[in-house]
């Protein structure tokens, strides 16, 4: 089975998602993904190819929870995307994100 290898980047600047980035034009990230891997003020974040309860898409980056309430950042690690990745579609609820929601991760 295959999956959507698509991308989004966290403008660290202008504190905003580009989606789809290695298929868009923008003037400050141009037209060109290596542009986006080379800039520094951006975050590539890789979708997983899974989506939530919700059909919503899981990027790394995201921040999800299942059904105990747990909550975790979906990270690459060892190769493959963590926590998400040891269970099945659809347990997961993105409710935010590293960046525009770090208030999730407080203790």
């Amino acid at each position: 089975m295959s999956r959507e290898i698509k991308f989004r980047a966290w403008d660290k600047v202008n504190k905003l998602y580009y989606h789809n980035v290695q298929n868009t034009y923008d003037e400050i990230i141009g037209d060109n993904f290596q542009n986006v891997l080379d800039n520094e003020d951006l975050v590539v974040e890789q979708y997983t190819g899974l989506k939530d309860k919700n059909g919503v898409e899981i990027y790394e980056g995201d921040v999800v929870k299942t059904f105990g309430e747990n909550i975790y950042v979906v990270e690459f690690f060892d190769g493959k995307f963590n926590p998400i990745s040891d269970f099945k579609d659809g347990v997961w609820e993105v409710i935010g994100n590293v960046h525009e929601n770090p208030e999730l991760l407080e203790e």
